[in-house]
C-alpha cells in the first residue's frame, strides 16, 4: 500500500517536472525541428519556409500547438523531398514526449533495483535499444507485455528502425486476452 501511495506521488511529481520543463524547452524544440525540416528542403526553397513555417508556428497559440505544427513542418520537408517513413518517425517521435514520465519511471525502477537500466544490442547492420528484463516482478511485467522495447521507439526516431521491429504486437495480444 505503501509503495502505491509513493510510486503515485513519484509519478505526479515527475509529470510536473516534465510539463514545467516542457513549457521552458518548447521554444527551442520548436525552433530545432523546424531548422531540421528547412534543412531537408531543396536550398533555394530554404529562406522562404523558415520565414513562412517560423511564422506559422507563432500564430498558433498553445505550447503544445506549436510543437505539433513544427511536427507538421518535418513531415512536409519530408514529403517533399521524397523522404519515407515520415509517418513513423513523427509518431514516435510524438510517443516519445508523451512517454517520458513513464520511461523515466521504468529506467530508474529498473536502476532502483540495482541492475542496468538500458540493454544495447549490436550487430552489422542495426542496433537494439532496450530496457532490461531481470529476473524480478518488474523484469518480468516489461517483458510480458512488451514494454521493454519502449526505447526502440528512438531509433524510430532516429531512422534507423521501422516501427513493423518494435513489438507492440506482445501488447495488443496481451490486450486482446483481457478481453475474453
Amino acid at each position: 500500500m505503501t509503495a502505491t501511495i509513493l510510486t503515485g506521488i513519484l509519478a505526479s511529481i515527475l509529470a510536473s517536472i516534465f510539463f514545467n520543463e516542457f513549457v521552458q524547452w518548447r521554444p527551442l524544440v520548436v525552433r530545432k525541428l523546424i531548422a531540421l525540416a528547412v534543412r531537408r528542403l531543396p536550398g533555394n526553397q530554404r529562406d522562404r519556409y523558415l520565414e513562412e513555417w517560423t511564422a506559422h508556428s507563432n500564430e498558433v497559440p498553445g505550447d503544445l500547438g506549436k510543437v505539433i505544427v513544427a511536427i507538421g513542418c518535418l513531415v512536409a520537408a519530408e514529403s517533399m523531398a521524397g523522404k519515407a517513413n515520415v509517418f513513423e518517425r513523427v509518431f514516435a517521435f510524438t510517443a516519445v514526449l508523451f512517454l517520458v514520465p513513464a520511461l523515466a519511471l521504468i529506467f530508474f525502477g529498473l536502476l532502483a533495483s540495482g541492475t542496468r537500466p538500458l540493454h544495447v544490442t549490436h550487430s552489422e547492420d542495426e542496433t537494439r535499444l532496450r530496457f532490461s528484463t531481470p529476473p524480478t516482478l518488474l523484469g518480468s511485467f516489461l517483458y510480458q507485455t512488451g514494454l521493454n522495447d519502449l526505447p526502440m521507439l528512438l531509433t524510430v526516431v532516429a531512422g534507423r528502425h521501422s516501427l513493423g521491429d518494435f513489438s507492440l504486437r506482445r501488447i495488443l495480444n496481451l490486450l486482446k486476452d483481457e478481453d475474453r
